[in-house]
Parts: C-alpha cells; sequence; structure tokens
C-alpha cells in the first residue's frame, strides 16, 4: 500500500511528468476544478470514477457514486481534503489549500454524484460544522439484542465520528462514521428516539459493554464482594474546549465521590489502519481503588506489549471484541495489565491526577498480518 509520503512523492512526480497540472503559485484562490485537476485527479480520474494515473494496493473512490466515508456534505468533504483519511493513501491537503479552495474543490467532487431530491427530513438532520456538537436524547438500540436509552448522549466530531453513550451510566456503546444525526425528536412530544446517521464502525461488547470504571475487574466485583460496590459514573456536563467536545462525570461509590474524570473522543491511524482515541483527564477525591477497564473479556486471550512507561500494546487474540488493538500511552506512570479478564489501567492511589489515551484500532480482516505492522510501527 502506498503511505501518505509515497503518494504525495507520486503525486509530485506526476506534476512534474505532466500528467497532473504543474503546481504553480497563485494569485487568487483556484477554483475546484484547478485544484482537482492538479491535485486529485491522480488517483480519482479525470471523471471522478476512481481510475486515476497510478495504481494504488486498493481503489480510489468513485465520486460518481455519491457517498462519502465522513460525510457527503461540502463541510465534511473539505474536512477530509484537509486532513486526510487515517490507515488509506489518502493525504491531507491543509498545506497545500486555502479555506476558499478546499470548499471548491468538495462543491466540485460532489457534483460528480447523482442528483438526489431533497430529503423531506433534510430540516430535521444536524450536521458538525465548525465546532463539535451534543445532542441529549432517546438512542435507539446498535444492535438487535441491546437495550435502547431513553436517556442517551450522542456527540459528533470535526473528524467525522459520533459517539454514542448511554448517559444514565456513561457507557460508551458505538462509534460511528458519516453524517451525524436526524432530530426525529422533533416529530412529536418526546419520546421519539433519535436517528443516529453514521454507519457503526466499532460496537463494544455488542451494545452492552459494563462499567468501565470499577474498584477491581467487573467479575470479582459480581462474584467475591458483591455489586455494592461497584462505581457508576454520572455525567455532570459537557464543554467544547480547543475544538475538542469533553464530557465531565463523577465517578461515585454510592453517595461517596471516587474520582472526576473528563473524556474527550477523536479519530486516531497509524500507517495502515484507522481507528478512534479516548483521551482521560482523572482527578482523585480519595484513595480508593480506581481501574479503568479498556475492555473486558470472559476466557478471551489477549496479547501484551509493554513499551517502556509510555503505556502498552495489547491485541486481543480471541474472545469478545477479538481482532481489536488497544494502544494506550499514559502520561503518567501508571498500573496496566492484560490477561483472559480484559484490558485494565490502574491509576494509583497516591497519584491525585492522572492522565491517559485509549486508542482503539478495531481490525479488518488479515488481522494477524496488520497486527505485525502496528508492532513494528509502535514499539520503540
Amino acid at each position: 500500500m502506498l503511505g501518505s509520503l509515497t503518494l504525495r512523492r507520486a503525486l509530485l512526480l506526476c506534476a512534474l511528468s505532466g500528467l497532473a497540472a504543474p503546481l504553480v503559485a497563485q494569485e487568487g484562490d483556484r477554483s475546484g476544478a484547478e485544484v482537482y485537476k492538479q491535485l486529485c485527479v491522480v488517483c480519482h480520474g479525470e471523471n471522478g470514477d476512481g481510475k486515476g494515473l497510478i495504481q494504488l494496493d486498493r481503489p480510489a473512490r468513485s465520486f460518481r457514486d455519491g457517498g462519502f466515508s465522513f460525510g457527503n456534505t461540502k463541510e465534511a468533504i473539505s474536512r477530509t481534503v484537509a486532513a486526510g483519511i487515517g490507515g488509506t493513501p489518502m493525504p491531507g491537503f491543509a498545506s497545500m489549500l486555502s479555506e476558499s479552495e478546499l470548499e471548491a474543490v468538495a462543491e466540485y467532487v460532489i457534483a460528480f454524484g447523482p442528483e438526489r431530491p431533497p430529503s423531506p427530513d433534510a430540516a430535521m438532520q444536524l450536521q458538525v460544522l465548525d465546532r463539535p456538537v451534543v445532542v441529549r436524547g432517546h438512542l435507539p438500540r446498535v444492535a438487535p439484542n441491546a437495550p435502547d436509552h431513553p436517556r442517551g448522549l450522542l456527540v459528533g466530531t470535526l473528524d467525522g465520528l459520533s459517539w454514542e453513550y448511554a448517559a444514565d451510566d456513561l457507557r460508551l456503546l458505538a462509534v460511528r462514521q458519516g453524517a451525524f444525526v436526524s432530530r426525529e425528536d422533533w416529530k412529536g412530544r418526546g419520546g421519539t428516539p433519535l436517528k443516529p446517521l453514521g454507519r457503526i464502525v466499532h460496537l463494544r461488547a455488542g451494545g452492552t459493554p459494563m462499567t468501565e470504571f470499577t474498584p477491581m475487574y467487573p467479575q470479582h466485583i459480581a462474584s467475591a464482594v458483591g455489586v455494592s460496590l461497584a462505581y457508576t459514573r454520572q455525567l455532570k456536563a459537557t464543554e467544547i474546549r480547543d475544538g475538542r467536545a469533553w464530557i465531565e462525570a463523577r465517578i461515585m461509590k454510592k453517595e461517596q465521590p471516587i474520582a472526576t474524570v473528563r473524556e474527550a473522543g477523536e479519530a486516531f491511524s497509524l500507517s495502515t489502519v484507522a481507528g478512534y482515541r479516548r483521551t482521560f483527564e482523572i482527578e482523585r477525591h480519595t484513595d480508593a481503588p480506581l481501574l479503568f477497564m479498556a475492555h473486558y473479556s470472559n476466557k478471551g486471550i489477549v496479547e501484551q506489549l509493554p513499551l517502556d512507561n509510555a503505556g502498552f500494546l495489547c491485541f486481543v487474540r480471541e474472545g469478545e471484541d477479538s481482532g481489536t488493538v488497544y494502544f494506550v500511552q499514559t502520561r503518567t506512570v501508571l498500573d496496566y495489565h492484560a490477561d483472559e479478564n480484559g484490558v485494565s489501567i490502574g491509576v494509583p492511589a497516591d497519584a491525585r491526577t492522572a492522565g491517559f489515551a485509549v486508542n482503539v484500532l478495531p481490525l479488518p480482516s488479515g488481522a494477524q498480518e496488520a497486527w505485525a505492522q502496528i508492532k513494528k510501527e509502535v514499539m520503540p
């Protein structure tokens, strides 16, 4: 597969050889057609059919079919052109194009697709434009055997991802990619579920994940010491800070606050695979044991690789959520563990504040080969 650097070299060589229009200095902004001819035609073809001038290991998208991974709007496509798509040959062009040029080429690309009549429900569809969007409401079930959540939280981020939480205990249920949400609840007088529009790229524990912050492994809470010791996670507030949506919650043991946790999500990718990142900021209020369950399993097989003091890397070989890589990066030295019970991060009692990021990479088919490549890229 061509990586971003290789693809940029290919674009430059094509430009120098005359296969694409040369990238020359412009006094004003270029039109969408000019930008497309100079930067996009090499891979996506003159007619937007994905039949470009260079051959890639995976076909370039055909714009004539319509539909885009991160949303069909001008704003969503502009962001994709600017940032690129991690884990694919698609590079980002933010340093090469002005804002108006990004919008112009997005409009040009959209025009390749089939004309579609306006949706009668278009007025109810919320889009993520220049800042994240947070919506509370009734979330429908994310899988056939999962429950719906009358108290749900849906967060749309600027990278085209949507984050679906059960708001009563703030468990992340699923991560979606694409368009954001249709406010179906506007049709009636409450009670109608929201309609998330993106496709699910990671369904956590079949849509029924266990609590994430605990004093110990969940099965020990249930079988050894009783469920009364389990923590709850109470939603307190949401905040847009530095272009990211932060969710603030209080970790509680009955009526006692254990810690305050702030979480933000964003897209994350390595050279060959894309996923998402959850960043946590933790402020302790007591010395009580505090464990974050990144992944819970029942008799699974997890391979763990420590990365000095910077965190760890592990691969779920068998069991629930098999084929998923967890790449944890820590701001402070934390305890961590991965075994048949799952993947956990422990915050030591003497650490009054802590921070870590959990990068989740759901691997495609050929997970073993992808895992081998990830280890080469991440291991020091």
